[in-house]
C-alpha cells in the first residue's frame, strides 16, 4: 500500500509541476535554440567549404590508415563527434595522450583549468574550424561510428579528446 501512495503522490506532483516547468523552459528554449541552430548551420557550412564535412572523396569503407578522433565538444552533454585524419596521432603528438583516469585527476587537481595540453593541441591542429585539418565524419554518437569504422578496418586508430574544455576556456578568457 505505501508504494501505491508514493506512486500517486509522484503522479500528482508531476501533473502540478509539468505546466510550471514548461512555462519556465519555453522562453529559454525559444531564445537559445534558434541561436544554436544558426551557429551549427554556419559551422557546418564553413566545414563544407573547406572540404572537411561530407566530403565525397572520403568514403568511410575505404579508409585504410590514419586516426579517428572521437571528440566531446561540450562540457558534459555526452555529445561525441568523429573526425578522421590521415596522420598517425599517437606517433606525432608532442603530448601524452590522457586516459579517462588522467582526465579525472586533472579536473580534481585543477578545476579552473579543465583542458589538457593534448586536447588543446588536437583542437588547434585538427578540429578548429579555422586552423584544423581533420574531416568530420559523424556529428552524433562518434564513439559508435568509430567502432563501426574500426570493424571495417582494424588498422584505423582511435584517439579520444575533449575540445569542450578548450572551447570553454577560450570563451571565458575572452569574457575576462
Amino acid at each position: 500500500m505505501p508504494s501505491a501512495i508514493k506512486t500517486t503522490g509522484l503522479v500528482l506532483i508531476t501533473i502540478v509541476l509539468f505546466p510550471f516547468a514548461m512555462v519556465v523552459a519555453f522562453p529559454i528554449l525559444a531564445w537559445h535554440l534558434p541561436q544554436w541552430l544558426w551557429y551549427n548551420y554556419k559551422w557546418k557550412s564553413l566545414l563544407v567549404q573547406q572540404g572537411r564535412f561530407r566530403n565525397p572523396q572520403i568514403a568511410v569503407a575505404e579508409l585504410r590508415s590514419g586516426t579517428l578522433i572521437v571528440d566531446s565538444p561540450t562540457l558534459g552533454w555526452g555529445l561525441l563527434r568523429c573526425w578522421w585524419t590521415p596522420d598517425e596521432l599517437r606517433t606525432i603528438t608532442p603530448h601524452a595522450i590522457p586516459s579517462d583516469n588522467d582526465r579525472q585527476q586533472h579536473i580534481e587537481a585543477e578545476p579552473e583549468r579543465l583542458e589538457l595540453p593534448f586536447d588543446r593541441w588536437v583542437h588547434s591542429q585538427y578540429l578548429d574550424s579555422d586552423t584544423g585539418s581533420a574531416i568530420l565524419l559523424a556529428t552524433r554518437r562518434g564513439n559508435q561510428f568509430a567502432a563501426r569504422c574500426t570493424k571495417l578496418n582494424p588498422a584505423l586508430d582511435i584517439v579520444n579528446t575533449w575540445s569542450g574544455s578548450v572551447l570553454w576556456y577560450n570563451q571565458h578568457q575572452n569574457d575576462v
